[in-house]
């Protein structure tokens, strides 16, 4: 029981020991910079892309057109609705004078304005599948790359564009599990690129809630607030992290 105890005592003495050394070294780990950003766009519908309007690596604002798809059928479809729709309006109008003057039955007017309910369902329905002909920005950004050319036939739900934000840059952090409880968020930190040349600060922002099994390693977040103009998502390098 006292040989128990003595062991014990050594094991905490060594576990203080290594927290003292890790909250006095240097905290240094490789890193990713990402954008906050970042989507892959899909088609909404089978079809053969028209056009690419915006070139790869060109800047574009939220609701830009970035993709077209040949619509024909669909801007048919909707045309033919619209004029359904019409149709109906002025049958409906007809029979409400028709009932002023007790020519047409309670049921035939009612049955007009039903059917001018269903066109404009109808109409509404080919309006959503013009829509889907089109790819549009969901946010400020960049185009990254384009995985299917101009005039290919897609399928329905196809990976087609990939964006990233140009608003905000974040940088991803692959630390050993070791940190854990010493990390915490608002702990400043220094990026340096893989060449040497780039560099960029700011602070952890979250931290892991989960430790991967088979590196025994965390992934923490962090905000980038000053930083390079050539800073780029992707780019790899050594950060260090500080306790202001």
């Amino acid at each position: 029981m006292k040989l128990k105890t003595q062991l014990s005592a050594v094991l905490l003495f060594v576990a203080s020991l290594h927290f003292s050394d890790l909250h006095a070294a240097e905290l240094s780990a490789r890193a990713v910079v990402r954008a906050e950003h970042r989507a892959t766009l899909s088609s909404q519908q089978a079809g053969v892309i028209s056009e690419f309007p915006i070139e790869e690596r060109a800047e574009f604002s939220e609701g830009d057109v970035l993709a077209r798809l040949h619509c024909r059928l669909q801007q048919a479809q909707m045309n033919s609705a619209q004029a359904e729709l019409e149709a109906s309006q002025l049958r409906k109008r007809n029979f409400e004078r028709l009932s002023e003057l007790a020519s047409s039955s309670a049921l035939e007017l009612e049955l007009s304005r039903l059917e001018v309910k269903l066109s404009q369902a109808r109409l509404e329905a080919a309006v959503e599948m013009v829509d889907r002909c089109t790819v549009t920005a969901p946010f400020d950004g960049v185009l990254a790359n384009r995985l299917v050319n101009a005039y290919e036939n897609v399928d329905a739900n196809q990976p087609i564009l990939e964006i990233v934000g140009n608003d905000q840059l974040e940088l991803v952090i692959i630390a050993p599990q070791e940190w854990l409880g010493f990390v915490t968020v608002g702990f400043g930190f220094e990026f340096q690129s893989e060449s040497g040349a780039l560099r960029a600060k700011g602070e952890l922002l979250g931290l892991p809630v989960i430790v991967d099994t088979a590196s025994q390693t965390i992934e923490l977040i962090g905000q980038i607030s000053d930083a390079d103009s050539r800073l780029l998502p992707g780019m790899t390098g050594t950060v260090v992290l500080h306790h202001e």
